[in-house]
């Protein structure tokens, strides 16, 4: 595997609070992408999204290179609940959903030539593009757009929102209360699975995509780019004429919150191209 080209940022600027994080040795390369924190919870000034990311990289670089995609699913759930132990935390962790340390992650195995995606990464690979999506997460992008519309109506600014989103206000506890379907064993379109400590039948939230071709090009990122293109440059400008002409993040791209003033962006972001 040889890497192209990688990129990361924190929607704030500030790198050391990013929660998006790219893994690469000689077996792996992968994308993580820690989960928005619905809490106030923080260890050591580090969210529990920036926690998890570091604690995926880990696992990811000290796995066994024929690991396969439940075994890794596993070694990444129990590293996680391992740190919750030491930490006093595993009880407050297992009644309070919206405070674990969650993430979603894309991994490439180069032993098995294998995708391996959980939550909401995306992938392009040899031109085919991978992008799961919560079914949730387009429910709640369209009713902030319908609240953001609402709010418009009535004499507001979209630089006013963009000071103070109350669209966000208005749906975040609702965005709190998913966390009852975050991986959970009821079966509905709205459930969705995640990586935090806690383990979940594989079937449910795994996807193993095989990649065919012996040799090519991948493309792994977080959802902080909308779309991918065939290269960075091409992926960051489309993304810049978003933050240009939606940077609430209603029109063209719905989403469930915006680029606030002050922050680069909507959302943390990460992008690795690579051959193999």
């Amino acid at each position: 595997m040889l890497v192209i080209e990688q990129y990361i940022e924190a929607k704030t600027g500030k790198i050391e609070q990013c929660e998006d994080g790219i893994a690469v040795n000689e077996h792996f390369i992968a994308v993580i992408d820690g989960v928005t924190s619905k809490s106030s919870f923080s260890f050591q000034s580090k969210s529990s999204g920036r926690i998890a990311m570091e604690l995926i990289r880990e696992v990811i670089l000290n796995m066994n290179k024929e690991i396969d995609a439940i075994g890794t699913l596993g070694e990444i759930n129990r590293h996680i609940r391992e740190w919750y132990k030491d930490k006093g935390l595993l009880e407050s962790m297992r009644e309070k959903s919206e405070e674990r340390c969650g993430a979603s992650y894309v991994i490439f195995s180069a032993f098995r030539n294998e995708l391996w995606f959980v939550g909401d990464c995306q992938a392009l690979v040899n031109g085919e593009a991978f992008q799961p999506q919560k079914q949730a997460d387009k429910i709640f992008g369209d009713l902030r757009a319908l609240l953001i519309h609402s709010e418009l109506a009535q004499g507001k600014t979209e630089e006013e929102l963009l000071q103070r989103d109350t669209s966000r206000e208005r749906i975040f506890d609702l965005l709190k209360f998913q966390t009852k379907l975050q991986n959970t064993s009821h079966k509905s379109e709205f459930s969705y699975y995640i990586v935090d400590g806690f383990d979940w039948e594989p079937q449910l939230g795994l996807l193993v995509v095989p990649v065919n071709k012996p040799h090519g090009e991948i493309t792994l990122a977080s959802d902080g780019y909308y779309r991918l293109l065939p290269n960075l440059k091409e992926t960051e400008a489309l993304l810049s004429e978003l933050l240009r002409d939606d940077p609430l993040c209603y029109k063209q791209f719905r989403s469930t919150k915006g680029r606030y003033s002050g922050n680069v962006s909507f959302d943390d972001r990460c992008y690795i191209r690579f051959s193999y």
